[in-house]
């Protein structure tokens, strides 16, 4: 019982650590473009299933918006007679609302927006203690932390309290992982409700426990409630149950449990989509066919990084995109699973191989296709970190160092890609290693989507306009829609359109741009005349411009 309190301690003290760090930062990030469509959608199903109402009629109406008390938020039109402040979310949309949704709504499963709108609806609507935006936010950070724990804790009860820090580190300090638990509202969903399904069938088999299969497939169903990369668990799970032969051990109810998992993965998925309730057969045709066309429709890299078709731009993005100590000891971790196949250690190694390989693997076979980086796959991240603490428990065996002095050691090992974090900060999600010569490497190769964060910087290049824009100027975004960027980050009175951009008129706006691989390509007329104009804003991230606001006027204007 002892080993198991400092498990659980050690695990919550990083996870907390995590949650701690990401609520006290959320202020500093910027919006995935996904996401505004996900708040919207989030908010409409939310109040849909609360209070079964499909719009917000009897709601104050959004007068303008304004900073307070250096947070955002909303303030209600004069004629509203309750004299208490009411918190309304920029998100509850009077157009977006819940019948709009039930009509026409996308093939992607809602219920990571719910769960983010319930964080929204209690910690900015009726607590007021976080902003607007970062109170869905913080759902995202909440998944991360919990991997946290989870990754920490399992690792330690295989192989002892150092390895479990080690996984716990690897995980909190992977850049794309710290970085896009602040603003990406499906990907990490997706892997934390991915490591929980896998980690739940693991203790099923080994205890022989029913209970546990079925917190599985609730697990299963939230995950695939958010993304159909859950489809591909079984993948991962049948190879090491069959390997493992657990079956002698296993009850009559354990099989029967197993019988009604996809009722139970089935039923959250249904209910927790309203639009499906409408027509479910076509809902799931036209979800599946979404994402078999993102998925095998077309390849998205250059013809370089293909071999005999395969795509080999997963791969190399995860190796230059992963810090170098969690590299290493993930490939000495791939290699310790297997150097004593009878252990108990090692068939569970085996499994968390299985997890690394199949959402790497189904991404890099001929016919199918992946862009803007790994994160659509994030769910490998958990297994690498696994492997990474599995590596370090078999360096410290066979280095014979002592407890005290190994625990230092593995703290100071961290404590490079720590400051590195800290410099990237709040772009972290835009690292690239050593071997790849950081992102000033990457961006002179020309690596596929250096750069692309979906909009993070958004947030520093309003933060500098807010600051410095004179009072009534114009706003223009290079590229991209308007939800894009929050208005309510916005100064009140500062215009914001897209009819605002006046070209060889030079009219006098400003006109704010990410700068990434391939940005000019999507606007090449307009990036090629922005490009004549001197900046005056850039934000660098290591040392490479992302960011751009050029202020379109004459010279002497």
């Amino acid at each position: 019982m002892e080993a198991i309190g400092k498990r659980v301690w050690l695990s919550l003290i990083l996870a907390a650590a995590f949650l701690l760090i990401g609520v006290a930062t959320l202020d500093d990030y910027g919006v995935n473009w996904d996401e505004p469509v996900h708040f919207m959608r989030g908010q409409a199903y939310w109040r849909l299933l609360t209070t079964g109402k499909r719009n917000y009629n009897d709601l104050p109406k959004l007068a303008f918006h304004f900073p307070k008390n250096d947070r955002y938020s909303t303030e209600v039109a004069p004629d509203f007679k309750d004299d208490t402040f009411f918190r309304r979310s920029y998100y509850q949309s009077d157009v977006w609302n819940g019948a709009w949704f039930l009509a026409n709504d996308s093939p992607h499963p809602p219920l990571n927006d719910i769960l983010a709108a319930a964080t929204n609806w209690f910690f900015y609507q009726k607590l007021g203690v976080l902003g607007d935006v970062e109170a869905y936010h913080l759902f995202e950070v909440f998944c991360g932390a919990i991997m946290v724990f989870l990754v920490t804790f399992w690792v330690a009860a295989q192989a002892g309290l150092v390895a479990g820090l080690v996984a716990g580190l690897a995980l909190f300090a992977y850049p794309l992982f710290l970085g896009e638990t602040r603003f990406n509202i499906k990907d990490p969903v997706e892997a934390c409700f991915f490591s929980f399904t896998i980690f739940s069938f693991w203790l099923a088999v080994k205890k022989s426990s029913p209970q546990w299969l079925a917190l599985t497939a609730i697990f299963a169903g939230m995950a695939l409630a958010t993304k159909p990369n859950i489809a591909f668990v079984p993948l991962v799970l049948l190879p090491w149950f069959v390997t493992c032969r657990p079956w002698p051990k296993l009850t009559k109810k354990f099989y029967l449990a197993m019988l009604l998992m996809p009722v139970i993965v089935g039923v959250i998925f249904f209910v927790s989509w309203p639009y499906l309730w409408q027509d479910p057969l076509a809902t799931l045709a036209e979800t599946w066919g979404y994402y078999r066309h993102i998925g095998t429709a077309q390849q998205y890299q250059p013809a370089r990084f293909y071999w005999h078709g395969f795509n080999t731009y997963p791969l190399q993005t995860i190796f230059l995109t992963t810090p170098l100590l969690t590299l290493l000891l993930a490939v000495i971790g791939v290699f310790a699973a297997f150097s004593n196949w009878k252990k108990d250690q090692s068939k569970t190694a085996f499994l968390w191989l299985l997890w690394l390989l199949v959402p790497v693997g189904r991404v890099t076979v001929p016919g199918t296709a992946i862009y803007g980086g790994v994160r659509q796959i994030m769910e490998y991240l958990p297994a690498l970190a696994l492997l990474a603490g599995l590596g370090a428990h078999f360096l410290s065996r066979q280095a014979k160092i002592r407890r005290g002095w190994l625990w230092v050691l593995m703290l100071a090992a961290f404590a490079p890609i720590t400051l590195k974090l800290i410099n990237l900060h709040p772009s972290e999600s835009l690292y690239f290693n050593e071997l790849a010569g950081g992102l000033r490497g990457a961006a002179a190769q020309d690596f596929p989507d250096w750069g692309l964060s979906l909009g993070n910087e958004y947030r520093q290049g309003v933060n500098w306009l807010n600051e410095n824009a004179a009072s009534g100027a114009d706003l223009n975004l290079a590229r991209g829609l308007l939800s894009n960027l929050p208005r309510i980050w916005i100064r009140p009175d500062i215009n914001f359109g897209d009819h605002y951009f006046s070209g060889e008129a030079k009219k006098g706006e400003y006109v704010m741009g990410l700068i990434y691989q391939g940005w000019d390509g999507w606007i090449p007329e307009k990036a090629a005349y922005l490009k004549t104009l001197p900046s005056v804003f850039e934000y660098q991230v290591d040392g490479v411009t992302v960011l751009k606001i050029w202020h379109n006027k004459e010279p002497n204007g």
